[in-house]
């Protein structure tokens, strides 16, 4: 049996697709062929093409984000065109995920994979190899002549040292590796147990419910034996983990403290939520490795972060947190967010006096979309702020939302400045070519696949320097 998954990723950023390398894994180890077609570097719809003409594929598999779908479908409609019913095409990932209805009845898609899709792909490939039925696999949606069978979703996978390390060769990892300058990605668990109203974490949250126990963590013998094989395979210098909230246990971080690759000078950073952070914790990450903690302060407004986005924490514990993490020698991101439903001026000003006085050493800022399945998806709907189709396919460039308060090209402009009027009175060298970049940042991401990798490399050293320097 062979798959071809696509990975459409038009930001082009250098980050390989953790769920595309786990399904890879899983099939390989179940003795099936995989291959990819990656628009990271700026491929063609008319090379999926080629990739079908040579490869064969019995199903071709997208991973399909939101603001991806449109495209996933242009690709979808072509490879159907040129070979009709076969090879199968399934959707899976986030969107899909969120939107199963809206996804299945597309003409050009016959099946969809809801939710985590390790065991339903090993179970439909095995059974499309052995001519078996697939309208009963457990995540898979299936079109056949019009009719449409939904399938509730399998029980979670408890223990996630049962799946298979990522098969990141599947990518042009080399590539990967050199443009992010020795940087590679990995999760070391799954589920976040908190209920953010912009988030998907509480539609799947509901999804599984009674299926199993949402959040889980790999053991710290697992994680390391794939630290050590990402070290001996590739030269790796530093390790980001994706998790949406790093493990917090202490007899964990104790574990992964005495076992974390002495023998060389591997660091990494990880995601962490304010509330959980104390000296104790941020000493542990400090001595396994740890050069960085990612932190969400999302607004500046107390009200805004309880009232509209559920995150209850006041800005004195967020700049606790970030002072914690600074006395113990570890570097701070702050992300931020604006347009925000009834966010106004005065807020994102909030925002930025916060950021101001806790000082992180890198922040970020996105525009707030409405991701379908959310809460505030539905509150925009019916505030008739958003007409609830299209969504753009990044959260960097422009908001979709049409609020009373405040204009899409005001929240556009704010968004340029943010970090600038940050910036401004510490450091103006700095602040002017933050502002440049951000500027910049859409023409940039536009050319991003002509970039050479060595060149990347080294725009991401520049960056990193400058952005620490005060």
């Amino acid at each position: 049996m062979k798959v071809l998954f696509v990975y459409p990723n038009l930001m082009r950023q250098e980050n390989v697709s953790l769920g595309i390398a786990y399904l890879s894994a899983c099939l390989k180890a179940h003795g099936h062929s995989t291959r990819l077609v990656d628009y990271t570097w700026g491929a063609r719809i008319k090379d999926a093409i080629s990739a079908v003409s040579k490869f064969d594929p019995n199903l071709v598999a997208f991973s399909v984000r939101s603001g991806e779908f449109i495209f996933c479908l242009k690709i979808a409609r072509k490879l159907k065109k040129y070979f009709g019913g076969e090879p199968k095409i399934i959707f899976g990932g986030v969107h899909p995920t969120v939107a199963p209805e809206e996804v299945i009845r597309k003409d050009c898609v016959d099946l969809v994979c809801v939710g985590e899709g390790e065991g339903a792909m090993v179970e439909l490939c095995q059974k499309m190899e052995n001519k078996e039925r697939i309208d009963d696999i457990k995540n898979i949606w299936v079109k056949k002549d019009g009719i449409i069978k939904k399938n509730d979703v399998r029980g979670l996978v408890e223990d996630l040292d049962e799946i298979p390390f990522p098969d990141r060769d599947i990518f042009d990892i080399e590539r990967y590796i050199s443009s992010r300058d020795g940087a590679i990605d990995m999760i070391v668990s799954r589920g976040c147990p908190y209920q953010c109203t912009y988030c998907i974490n509480p539609i799947l949250q509901n999804l599984y419910k009674r299926k199993g126990k949402f959040v889980r963590t790999r053991s710290v013998n697992n994680v390391v034996n794939e630290l050590n094989d990402i070290c001996k395979k590739y030269k790796i210098k530093h390790i980001s983990f994706l998790d949406d909230v790093f493990p917090s246990s202490l007899e964990w971080l104790v574990e992964f403290r005495q076992k974390f690759p002495r023998n060389s000078n591997l660091d990494f950073c990880c995601n962490f939520r304010a509330e959980s952070l104390n000296p104790e914790i941020c000493r542990y990450l400090k001595d396994c490795g740890c050069s960085s903690i990612n932190i969400g302060i999302e607004s500046g407004s107390e009200w805004i972060r309880e009232k509209v986005l559920n995150r209850r924490i006041s800005n004195r514990k967020l700049a606790t947190s970030f002072e914690i993490c600074r006395k113990e020698g570890l570097a701070t991101y702050s992300f931020n967010m604006i347009g925000i439903p009834y966010e106004t001026i005065s807020h994102i000003r909030e925002s930025i006096e916060l950021n101001k006085s806790i000082q992180p050493t890198f922040l970020q800022v996105s525009i707030f979309q409405p991701y379908h399945g959310t809460q505030l998806n539905r509150l925009c709907i019916e505030k008739k702020w958003y007409d609830g189709k299209i969504l753009p396919y990044s959260h960097q460039f422009f908001s979709i939302v049409k609020y009373p308060q405040i204009s899409r090209t005001r929240i556009y402009w704010e968004k340029i400045l943010f970090r600038y009027r940050i910036l401004k009175d510490r450091n103006f060298k700095k602040a002017l070519l933050t502002l440049i970049y951000d500027y910049c940042f859409y023409y940039l991401t536009m050319l991003r696949a002509l970039i050479p990798s060595p060149l990347k490399a080294q725009a991401n050293r520049l960056f990193r320097s400058m952005q620490r320097k005060d």
